[in-house]
C-alpha cells in the first residue's frame, strides 16, 4: 500500500487566498464587527448593537458568565454537556463558576432531556447548549428548562458559524441566536478559521449591557499581538495543504486535531486585523456551506451500505466534520489506524467524556458515568468536510473505510447485524440497552 507520510489532510478549516490576506492584514479601517453579520447571516443587527468582539470563542463565553453571575449572584453552577470541548470547562473555572456536568443524547448530539431536567437547580445560573459539529441541537426543551428554573440558556456556536436552520416540525433556527445570549469562535479548525476571535451576540438586553460594561474594562491587543497575529496567519496560509499540512502536525507541542484544558487563557478585545480577514471571508462562507454539505451527502451515499456503521441524522448538513458513529470501539479503532496510513490523523474529536480526561479528573471530581457520552466518544470517528479536500482525497478516505469494515472483528468485539443505521436509530438501540 502507498504510504503518505508526506501528506495529511487538516481536520477542518478553510483557505485563505494570498491577495485577501494581504489586503485585510494591511487595510486601515476594519469593519465593526456586527457588519459580519449583517446580510450574510439574514440576521437582522444595528451596526455594533449587541454584539462583541473578543479574542477567543472561550473569551466570549466568559464574557457572557461574567455578565450573568453580576446579574445573579447567588448562583454558581453552570451546566455544560459531559462530551463537548474542554475550553468550555475553562471559561467556566475563569469565571469563577462551577462546571455540573449532564447527558447528551445521541440523535443531534444535545442534551438527553430528562438528564437536563433532573440537573438543574436553584444554583444554575446557565445552561450552556452546544451545536456539536455545527448542527443545531434541539432547543426548545433547553430554553423552557432553564427559563422555568430562571438561569439563562447560552448557545455554544464555535462549530456552527453560518450554518442553516434545522426544520422540526417548525421553521428552525439559526444557531447562535435564539438563546439568551451565543458565541461564535474563529481560532483554528473552525467553520471560518482566521486563528483569532469571538463573537458575543446578546438578546438579552441586561446581559448585553452587563458584558459590554465589562468589554470596556479589558485591555485592547497592542502593536506586538497584531504582528505575531499576521506571522501566525501567514504559517496557516502556507501550511493549510496536505502536500505541507504534515510539517506541523508531526510537531507535537503544537497540538494540532486536539483542544487542551487549559486552567488559564488570554481574554482582551479582539484584534481589529482579525476582524477584516473575517469581513473579508465573509463572501465565501456560502461556497464553503455548500462543499461542506455536498461532501456529507457524498460520504452518507457511500457509507450506508457498510455494516456496522451509524450515520449522521442529516445525511447532507454542512457539518464542521462528519460524524460517523462506529457500532465498536474495535471497529472504530480499525478505521482510526486505516485512516492515519492514508494521511488523515486527526479523526477523533473529543477522546472522553469530560470527567474522564486526566487533567479534569481533580478538577471537575466528578466520578458519574454519562453513558451516551461515553459511548460516542468511544465509537466516533470524524471525517473532513472542507473545500481543502480533493476528490482523490475522498475516494481514499472510502477506501480506507471499507478495508476496516471488511476486516473480520476481534474476538470479543460486539458486531451490529443490522448494518449502517441513522444515529437516531443508534438512539432508539441506546434507550433500549439502559
Amino acid at each position: 500500500m502507498k504510504t503518505y507520510r508526506f501528506h495529511s489532510i487538516p481536520p477542518a478549516g478553510n483557505k485563505i487566498p494570498p491577495a485577501l490576506l494581504l489586503r485585510a492584514l494591511w487595510q486601515a479601517k476594519p469593519q465593526p464587527p456586527a457588519m459580519l453579520f449583517a446580510g450574510n447571516l439574514g440576521v437582522n443587527l444595528d451596526v455594533n448593537r449587541n454584539v462583541l468582539f473578543l479574542s477567543s470563542g472561550r473569551a466570549a463565553l466568559w464574557l457572557t458568565l461574567k455578565a450573568a453571575s453580576r446579574l445573579q449572584t447567588r448562583r454558581q453552577e453552570v451546566i455544560v454537556p459531559a462530551y463537548t470541548c474542554p475550553a468550555v470547562v475553562s471559561a467556566v473555572l475563569k469565571a469563577g463558576l462551577q462546571p455540573v456536568l449532564c447527558d447528551i443524547n445521541l440523535e443531534d448530539f444535545g442534551y438527553l432531556p430528562e438528564a437536563l431536567a433532573d440537573t438543574v437547580s436553584e444554583r444554575t445560573l446557565a445552561v450552556v447548549a452546544v451545536h456539536l459539529f455545527g448542527y443545531p441541537c434541539a432547543l426548545g426543551r433547553v430554553l423552557d428548562i432553564a427559563r422555568r428554573s430562571g438561569s439563562y440558556a447560552i448557545e455554544d456556536a464555535a462549530q456552527a458559524f453560518g450554518n442553516p436552520p434545522v426544520r422540526r416540525g417548525g421553521p428552525g433556527y439559526r444557531p447562535g441566536f435564539e438563546a439568551d445570549a451565543g458565541f461564535f469562535s474563529f481560532g483554528r479548525g473552525k467553520p471560518l478559521s482566521v486563528l483569532h476571535g469571538g463573537v458575543l451576540i446578546a438578546s438579552s438586553e441586561d446581559l448585553y449591557h452587563e458584558a459590554l460594561r465589562i468589554y470596556g474594562n479589558l485591555n485592547r491587543s497592542g502593536r506586538f499581538q497584531a504582528l505575531r497575529y499576521s506571522a501566525y496567519l501567514a504559517a496557516y496560509w502556507l501550511f493549510w495543504r496536505p502536500s505541507l499540512y504534515w510539517i506541523p502536525s508531526s510537531i507535537p507541542f503544537l497540538h494540532l486535531g486536539e483542544t487542551l484544558f487549559e486552567k488559564d487563557f488570554l481574554i482582551r478585545r479582539g484584534l481589529p486585523s482579525a476582524g477584516s480577514v473575517l469581513a473579508n471571508l465573509m463572501h465565501s462562507l456560502e461556497r464553503e456551506l455548500q462543499t461542506r454539505s455536498a461532501t456529507a451527502a457524498w460520504y452518507s451515499e457511500r457509507l450506508g451500505s457498510l455494516p456496522g456503521l451509524f450515520l449522521p441524522p442529516d445525511p447532507a448538513y454542512p457539518y464542521l466534520r462528519y460524524p460517523l458513529v462506529a457500532a465498536t470501539n474495535e471497529l472504530r479503532d480499525r478505521i482510526l489506524c486505516e485512516l492515519s496510513n492514508r494521511g488523515f490523523k486527526s479523526a477523533v474529536l473529543y477522546p472522553a467524556p469530560l470527567n474522564e480526561l486526566p487533567r479534569l479528573r481533580e478538577v471537575l471530581q466528578d466520578t458519574r458515568v454519562y453513558p451516551n457520552a461515553h459511548s460516542l466518544s468511544s465509537r466516533l470517528v470524524t471525517l473532513p468536510l472542507h473545500s481543502g479536500l480533493s476528490h482523490e482525497d475522498r475516494s481514499r478516505l472510502l477506501e480506507a473505510i471499507r478495508k476496516a469494515c471488511a476486516a473480520p472483528p476481534c474476538a470479543g468485539a460486539e458486531s451490529d447485524p443490522a448494518g449502517s443505521a441513522s444515529s437516531r436509530e443508534l438512539a432508539k438501540r441506546e434507550r433500549g440497552c439502559r
